[in-house]
């Protein structure tokens, strides 16, 4: 794994490469969505983390790319994982459509 942050050397190139090699990935059954909400995180880093290894990384690159702070890297095709600020997630319950 390579966690490279923002205004490091790569960075910017990484978050291309994700963005394309992502971009209309469905990915395979075992494909996973990941976010994780770490208090200590938000209150300590100030980002929460979101893992992905299918097109809902190139998308979350192409929404909030400036809100990105890090990036873990695990190889081709092994997803990532974006560190982004707080300040621009919304609650994690909001991705719950309510009852109708």
């Amino acid at each position: 794994m390579n966690l490279i942050k923002q205004g490091e050397e790569g960075f910017e190139q990484l978050l291309d490469k994700l963005s394309k090699e992502y971009k209309g990935c469905a990915g395979s059954p075992e494909t996973e969505v990941i976010a994780n909400w770490n208090k200590i995180e938000v209150k300590e880093d100030k980002v929460v983390s979101f893992y992905a290894s299918n097109k809902e990384l190139s998308s979350a690159i192409q929404r909030g790319r400036k809100a990105i702070k890090a990036i873990a890297y695990y190889g081709p095709g092994a997803g990532a994982t974006l560190y982004v600020d707080h300040k621009r997630v919304r609650p994690i319950s909001t991705i719950i459509r309510p009852d109708r």
